[in-house]
């Protein structure tokens, strides 16, 4: 698809357009392949017998470090990181939090093709610094803020809800390879959605900019 795109593109506009044309097409397949996402993400949390979840782990190695090792190199210390499990027979609650994850996850993800495709679009068209054009910079810089946010946080309080179901929170055990003290909250709110949003703002700002550049030459000729 995004070869053919290219071609036509080619042939109507010549080889100045390849690269706006093959951005757009990637763009755009893109998009259709998120909306396509859509289905099968409601069907795995919200459906499916089986369920992915990843809990926080905070139990130490099942292994006795010397305080002083005796020779070099030695560990000191350790402990495990996140752990992924299938779960089955999760309610409904912890399946629509993390079923609203997965749709923020995707909006995530379509944001930066959206703004792309009106940007290439215009660009096309012979319109660079059309309003469209860092307006929806703009929408998509919010977009990814909260979305973004969401998604993090959504996703942590689904996993901890869904885990907790399939077993108890033991603060006592010390056996080794078990899931201790999991599951824990660890809510972080992530920085690169701010980040992100604050680049569209300085994107949307400049394109402002090169439309008033393009009114005051227009008024000039």
């Amino acid at each position: 698809m995004v070869a053919l795109v290219i071609w036509l593109t080619a042939r109507r506009r010549g080889t100045s357009g390849i690269a706006l044309g093959a951005t757009l097409a990637i763009a755009q397949v893109w998009l259709f392949l998120l909306v396509i996402a859509i289905p099968f993400a409601l069907y795995n949390t919200l459906i499916a017998p089986e369920l992915s979840v990843t809990v926080h782990e905070s139990q130490m190695w099942p292994v006795h470090f010397p305080a002083t090792p005796t020779t070099l190199p030695a560990v000191l210390d350790g402990s495990f990181g996140d752990s992924s499990i299938t779960v089955i027979g999760t309610t409904l609650g912890p399946r629509a939090v993390l079923a609203a994850a997965q749709i923020a996850q995707i909006a995530v993800l379509a944001a930066p093709a959206v703004m792309l495709s009106v940007a290439m679009k215009h660009a096309l068209d012979g319109s660079p610094f059309a309003p469209a054009v860092p307006r929806w910079f703009i929408i998509g810089g919010v977009l990814l803020l909260v979305a973004g946010g969401a998604e993090a946080l959504l996703s942590e309080i689904g996993n901890v809800l869904a885990a907790s179901e399939v077993y108890p929170i033991d603060t006592t055990s010390s056996a080794s390879f078990t899931l201790g003290e999991s599951p824990h909250f660890q809510l972080i709110f992530p920085w690169w959605p701010l980040l992100a949003s604050l680049v569209c703002a300085a994107l949307a700002a400049v394109f402002r900019h090169g439309a008033r550049l393009q009114e005051d030459t227009e008024g000039l000729v």
